[in-house]
């Protein structure tokens, strides 16, 4: 199912004046990074559905989740054999605050402990690095600007959950500061289906493009190997 599916006629006509880009072809770079956000366990949960995954990971989506840990394992595989800079977030299991974001569906006895990225999509290489956020995007308050720029990044795949969160988030700052972004369809994750569905669908219309991970994989097919 598309959100598209969703639009009156009226609105597909507001949609397409309004962002002439909607339909187009993506539009990225020659120097990709990988970009994976909150693969963790407690947001990942275990691979049931969800209403079994949140009695043990309150925060996390269950099947849906790794619907995406599936898909976007192909993808970084693809990237470390390029091989490709690939970067992880997760939170600090310190995390403790009580105000401010997190605040309305933080609990008692909420444990931070499990912020590791899934065995799955482990960090193994040289190339994978782990930034440590407190907040919905993985630019604030962090370094990770500065390192794609050192880099010399000019294209951002992005994959992770949730997707109306730290997803749109990451992207939303990955746009204001220039990169091209390509959102893998089928590498995102949300709790709340028509979440998913209507995050991606604004995401395509004002800040990334779409692809899916078997366009995201043509795509890496085409990108020659850092000098």
């Amino acid at each position: 199912m598309k959100i598209e599916d969703f639009l009156t006629r009226e609105e597909y006509d507001v949609v397409s004046a309004y962002s002439p880009g909607f339909s187009r072809k993506p539009k990225l770079g020659k120097s990709p990074a990988i970009l994976a956000v909150d693969f963790t366990y407690s947001f990942v949960g275990d691979d049931v559905p969800i209403q079994e995954s949140v009695k043990k990971w309150p925060k996390s989506a269950g099947s849906y989740a790794w619907e995406a840990v599936r898909k976007a394992k192909l993808v970084i595989e693809a990237a470390r054999a390029i091989p490709l800079p690939i970067y992880y977030t997760a939170a600090p299991s310190e995390l403790r605050s009580s105000v401010g974001f997190g605040s309305k569906t933080r609990r008692e006895g909420d444990d931070f402990g499990a912020v590791t990225v899934v065995e799955e999509l482990a960090p193994k290489g040289p190339n994978d690095h782990v930034i440590r956020k407190i907040y919905p995007s993985a630019f604030f308050g962090t370094n990770l600007a500065s390192e794609l720029i050192k880099e010399r990044i000019d294209t951002l795949l992005v994959m992770g959950g949730t997707t109306s969160g730290c997803v749109r988030a990451t992207v939303v700052d990955a746009a204001s500061y220039h990169f091209s972004v390509a959102l893998v369809s089928d590498a995102v994750f949300d709790r709340i289906q028509i979440s998913n569905l209507v995050n991606m669908f604004d995401i395509r219309m004002k800040y990334a493009d779409l692809v899916t991970t078997e366009e995201a994989l043509a795509y890496l097919a085409q990108i020659s190997p850092p000098r």
